[in-house]
């Protein structure tokens, strides 16, 4: 999991809801990555909220992806970064972050989905989140918000998980 300080004020939630799952994380300091090899040792990088990747941190995301890894992104992530790299990141991603929402409502998993959660049962709370765009057609949605017009709240590509 990688920590930035677009994300540190939202740290403790994020770390917090990761050990109530249960799941083993390691932490990388998003300064600490600007190569392919730097993430080496990595089969699945989460992504939460990291809002600035630079043109080097693209790239080696792009060819760790291409050679073995997995990706989960999570909110606004790359937003903040240049105009050539957030294009990137979209190819790359097959998605992007298009808005917050602003009201709490409950996700609906898509029938056709099969997905193996710790706790589906919270699939039931209302949550605030944001509206994932897709960017490629491969991007298939996994769940929406049950709202008037639901918008993507989860989506998977070839290998990222948005």
């Amino acid at each position: 999991m990688v920590r930035s300080t677009e994300n540190q004020q939202q740290w403790t939630s994020i770390r917090n809801r990761l050990l109530s799952t249960g799941i083993q994380f390691c932490l990388l300091e998003a300064e600490n990555w600007q190569t392919a090899e730097d993430l080496r040792n990595v089969r699945t990088l989460f992504l939460p909220n990291v809002e600035t990747i630079t043109g080097q941190q693209a790239e080696a995301l792009e060819t760790w992806l291409q050679a073995r890894g997995n990706l989960i992104i999570s909110g606004p992530t790359g937003n903040l970064s240049e105009s050539v790299v957030r294009d990137q990141l979209r190819a790359l991603f097959g998605a992007y972050w298009g808005f917050s929402t602003s009201n709490p409502s409950t996700i609906r998993v898509q029938d056709t989905v099969q997905l193996s959660l710790v706790n589906q049962a919270s699939l039931n709370d209302s949550l605030i989140g944001g509206v994932i765009l897709p960017s490629a057609i491969t991007a298939q949605p996994l769940a929406v918000w049950l709202t008037e017009n639901t918008p993507l709240q989860l989506l998977s590509t070839n290998k990222p998980l948005f």
